[in-house]
């Protein structure tokens, strides 16, 4: 009488009705960034593991609500400090600066260094999925910027120049589009092509989105 049997998913819509009217069903909600930063601050202090705010913000946000998920990253990085660096690493991302570069070739219309951006990662072995992928999150933080009362320390100085100078509606654009490149890149082998193709699409519709928007 004391056994209990839990029945987990993260599909319940493929469940069959006829198990789900037998069961008492718990939702279980995802954990915010910030409970995810606590857990992982406060195993990293009983650990005595020294880390970088900036490594298990990028830990909190790949776990995507997830404490499991966001654990397991840190215990595959607590083989040394851990370090923006180190996590980027392990999760094949490129460094911030390399999304960020992407971001204000765009926004420069800067065919030639956008191309060579990404020619660079493909021959260094970057991921450039994740590349595209974070270059969509700077856009997405500026909108936050702006919609959001962010305080003078929390703000980056980049993300903070997208914010003030390119219109609201066109951020949610760019986020959006190099969203559906990095969907793209992972559905083909020939990733290079991909992303060279899309971002040259994203810069001629970018510059004349611009154009109309001074008419």
């Amino acid at each position: 009488p004391y056994v209990k049997f839990f029945f987990c998913t993260t599909e319940p819509n493929k469940i069959l009705r006829a198990i789900k009217t037998r069961c008492q069903t718990f939702n279980l909600k995802k954990i915010s960034e910030v409970d995810l930063m606590s857990i992982l601050e406060n195993v990293c202090n009983i650990e005595s593991i020294k880390f970088e705010d900036s490594a298990l913000n990028i830990i909190a946000k790949e776990a995507n609500g997830s404490a499991r998920t966001a654990l397991s990253i840190l215990e595959q990085a607590s083989i040394q400090d851990i370090t923006e660096d180190f996590i980027r690493q392990i999760l094949d991302r490129s460094p911030k600066q390399v999304a960020i570069n992407l971001c204000f070739s765009i926004l420069n219309k800067d065919r030639s260094n956008a191309c060579r951006i990404i020619q660079s990662s493909h021959i260094e072995g970057r991921d450039i999925g994740n590349l595209f992928l974070e270059s969509s999150t700077i856009f997405m933080e500026s909108f936050k910027y702006i919609a959001f009362k962010y305080k003078k320390v929390d703000r980056d100085p980049d993300i903070e120049v997208i914010a003030k100078t390119v219109p609201t509606i066109q951020i949610v654009e760019l986020t959006e589009q190099l969203y559906n490149i990095t969907c793209n890149i992972r559905q083909t082998v020939s990733e290079d092509l991909v992303a060279m193709t899309g971002l040259l699409k994203i810069i001629d519709w970018y510059a004349n989105s611009s154009v109309n928007d001074k008419k």
